[in-house]
This record gives C-alpha cells, sequence and structure tokens, in this order.
C-alpha cells in the first residue's frame, strides 16, 4: 500500500478523540485558518494581544508548526478563503489605522504576499462566501464608522475586481452565512444596527443579485456557527440568544424556507466551531458555556440527534477548525479565561471518518469561508519545504511569546491588565483588555460580541 494510503487509512481509522497537534509559537484570537493546496494549514493574523502580522504553517504529516512570511500589516478579524488558483484570499479586517478594505493574495509555492484589489467598503467581523461560479459574496460587519452594515459586495477572482452587489436589507455583523446546494447564500442571525442579536433571515441570489427574506428563527442568535450538510438542508449550533448560550440546535430547509428542532447539545457552545466529518456527521467542539469549555459533541443529521465525544486537552474559543485532507479535523489556538492558547488539537472522526476522508469541506467551520477550491486540490505537496521563510514575528508589534515554555495550553506573557465579564445574558465569561488598543470592553458588553478596539 502507499505510503500516502496508509497515513490516510490510519488517520481515518485511528480511535475517536482528541490528540496534541504541536504548539503555535504565538496563540491568538481573531485569526484565520485555512487549508492550502498541499495540506497544510496557513493561520494568519489575529489578536495575540495587540494585533499581529504574524503568519505560521502547519504540516499535519509531522504535526509540526513552522513560520510564514508575515500579513504587510498588523490585522485580526479579517476573514480568508482559499481560490481556485490555490491562492488564499485574505479580505478587509482591522488594521492599526481602523477598519480596513484592502486584500491580499498568498501563494503558498512561493510564500509571498501580494495586493488586491481593495473592497469598496472597509469591514470587519464579517461574512465571505464562496460561490457555485467561483466569485466570493461579502457581507456585513462593522464599517468605518463603527456600526453594523448591510453592504454587500462580489469579488471575481479570475480578473481580481471587487463590483457592489445589492445589500442585505438588515445591517448585521457577527453572523454566519453558508453557500446553498442550489448556488444562493444563507444568511442567518447576527448582532443589527441596534447592536443586539437578531433572528432575521436572508437569502442572496446571485443570478438575480437580489436578497429575500427567509424564515426567521425561532428567537434571536448571534455568534453562532452553520454548516451544509449532506442532504442540502443547513445546521445551525451554538452562538449566544437573550439568556444565554442555547442548547438548542436548528435545522434549515432551502425546499421549504423552514427551520425545525435538531436536538440539544449538552452545554452551550458560545464563539465555537463547527465542522462536517467524511460521513457527514458534525462535531461542534469549544467555545463558551457558563466559562469557557473543553466539552465537544458530534450530530448525527440521522435521526438528527447530538451525543458527546472526546473533550480538548484546553478550552478554548475564537479558535480555528479546519477540516484535513485525510479526515480528521485541526482545531487551532484561540483564546481561554486566563489567556491565549498555545496548542492545537487534532480531532480523530473514528467511525465519523469511514466514508471518503477527502470530503469534508475545510472552509466550513468559519462562519461564511467556504472553501472556494471546490476542486480536490490537496493531494500535491507544492511548497511542503519551509526554505526562505522568514520570521512570522518580523511583521509583530509586541507580541513577544514570555511563554514559549509553555507547552500546555495557555501561552504565559498574554496576560490583560483588566479584566471584565463579557457573557451571553447573565452567564459571564472573562474577557480581557490591553491598552495598547484601548479595546472598548464596554461596548463589548453592551453588545454581546467580540471586544472591537476603537
Amino acid at each position: 500500500m502507499p505510503l500516502l494510503s496508509l497515513v490516510l487509512w490510519g488517520a481515518v481509522c485511528a480511535a475517536q478523540g482528541f490528540t496534541p497537534a504541536g504548539n503555535l509559537a504565538t496563540g491568538r484570537g481573531g485569526f484565520t485558518a485555512t487549508l492550502l493546496p498541499s495540506g497544510r494549514v496557513l493561520v494568519a493574523g489575529g489578536y495575540v494581544p495587540g494585533m499581529t502580522a504574524s503568519c505560521e504553517l502547519f504540516e499535519p504529516r509531522d504535526a509540526g508548526w513552522s513560520a510564514a512570511q508575515p500579513l504587510p500589516y498588523l490585522l485580526f478579524e479579517h476573514s480568508a478563503l482559499r481560490l481556485p488558483s490555490g491562492e488564499v484570499l485574505v479580505m478587509g479586517g482591522y488594521e492599526a489605522a481602523g477598519p480596513t478594505a484592502s486584500c491580499l493574495r498568498y501563494d503558498e509555492v512561493t510564500n509571498t504576499w501580494t495586493p488586491a484589489k481593495p473592497m469598496g467598503a472597509a469591514r470587519y467581523s464579517f461574512a465571505a462566501t464562496a460561490l457555485n461560479d467561483g466569485r466570493i459574496l461579502v457581507a456585513g460587519g462593522i464599517g468605518a464608522d463603527g456600526g453594523a452594515i448591510s453592504a454587500a459586495e462580489l469579488y471575481d477572482p479570475g480578473v481580481d475586481s471587487w463590483s457592489p452587489a445589492a445589500p442585505m436589507a438588515v445591517r448585521r455583523t457577527s453572523h454566519p452565512a453558508v453557500g446553498l446546494v442550489d448556488g444562493r447564500v444563507l444568511v442567518a442571525g447576527g448582532q443589527d444596527e441596534a447592536t443586539v442579536p437578531t433572528a432575521s433571515v436572508e437569502l442572496y441570489s446571485p443570478a438575480l443579485d437580489r436578497w429575500d427574506a427567509g424564515q426567521s428563527l425561532p428567537d434571536i442568535r448571534s455568534e453562532h456557527s452553520m454548516v451544509l450538510l449532506g442532504d442540502g438542508t443547513v445546521l445551525l449550533a451554538g452562538g449566544c440568544d437573550a439568556v444565554g448560550a442555547p442548547l438548542t440546535t436548528l435545522r434549515y430547509s432551502p425546499a421549504t424556507n423552514s427551520w425545525s428542532d435538531a436536538g440539544s447539545t449538552s452545554k452551550g457552545h458560545d464563539l465555537a466551531t463547527l465542522s462536517v466529518l467524511p460521513n457527514g456527521s458534525v462535531l461542534i467542539a469549544g467555545g463558551v458555556d457558563s466559562a469557557t469549555i473543553t466539552t465537544s459533541e458530534i450530530f448525527a443529521p440521522s435521526p438528527g440527534a447530538w451525543s458527546l465525544t472526546g473533550s480538548m486537552a484546553a478550552s478554548r474559543y475564537l479558535h480555528q477548525a479546519v477540516g484535513l485532507v485525510d479526515g480528521r479535523v485541526l482545531i487551532v489556538s484561540g483564546q481561554s479565561g486566563g489567556g491565549f492558547v498555545r496548542s492545537a488539537e487534532f480531532f480523530n472522526p473514528g467511525d465519523a471518518g469511514a466514508g471518503d476522508a477527502g470530503t469534508n469541506d475545510a472552509g466550513t467551520n468559519d462562519a461564511g469561508t467556504n472553501d472556494a477550491g471546490t476542486n480536490d486540490a490537496g493531494t500535491n505537496d507544492a511548497g511542503t519545504s519551509d526554505a526562505g521563510m522568514s520570521d512570522a514575528g518580523t511583521g509583530d508589534a509586541g507580541t513577544s511569546d514570555a511563554g514559549t515554555s509553555d507547552a500546555g495550553a495557555v501561552e504565559e506573557g498574554t496576560r490583560r491588565p483588566k479584566e471584565f465579564s463579557v457573557g451571553c445574558g447573565s452567564a459571564g465569561q472573562s474577557v480581557h483588555s490591553a491598552d495598547a488598543l484601548a479595546l472598548l470592553l464596554a461596548l463589548a458588553v453592551a453588545r454581546r460580541r467580540r471586544p472591537r478596539p476603537g
């Protein structure tokens, strides 16, 4: 049996649960993690605390982390998608001067970043979705004036150009978006211009450049995740409602434009990740309940029930999850009650990986980041050597890692000066602030979303 086949078979047949996947040089939140054509994973930007330009590459075959070329500027709360060309497009975010419209393209083979055409509107904490025709839709977010926006735009990677799209009816941020089988895009919930969670649902039709109202959620919700299931329905789980981190999950049917109950998780999973496994089941990992949790659970679409699986070694939220070519899921970094988490973990699907090990969409774990590279380009090893990669910290302002000796979860040296209780409803979560960015934590408490700089 070829070596690659043995590696894939071994990963898929491993017992279900979590195993270590090394430590990043820098723990972070508000970053992106994207599957590359070689099967490696690119981690870009984030908050450490203080915004960072550092980037790191993960090699699944030996669970090794290495430095990648840093971004040309400090950045967090951006979006990233892999293009059909194999490049990674980084869009918008928050940089030193505030919300940005700037975009970048990363080439894995040359390990370089090059400028791309900027968006028409600066934004961060928005949704970006790959369309069936290869274009990318961005919608909503927080704009240059600090408030939620409804503006939407379309990116054509073939000609590197942005064009206006019809705006949503509701201004929103902290919302997920999912591309449907029929080509439309589903946007559900988030926070509206009144800075409170909304139950509003909208559907975008690329062919008509039009947003139509969908059936509203049964209750308001933000900071949740959605994924497309194998039967064309959409699973919604996690997040925050008017009371706390809800246990209820929902399933959307595009055919009937209706939501139905999809069972309940054992704990709330605000700011968690949602990943489709090779056999079509779904993993939800970590997040915030009454505190940051390690709890992970699996949803079986038929009969539509949740069950507990092994817990992560480290509690975390604002982390990322990436589906790997061999069927495993990589859980990356994030934040915990005491700081930033440097560690990464594999989730081995076990029996849940008995299907096609290459079918999970590497981008479905981030709200609105389905993979634009729908062709399976994860088999060649382009760029797998790390030759010529510059130090990921060269673009970092204030990102010295005082805790590199800590092989565990929380990175020492990243404690922030003050703590405020931020949580869904009455459920408080300890979130730290950094004087360097003067985070508007009082606003974050009011808005029940991630702290944003002012």
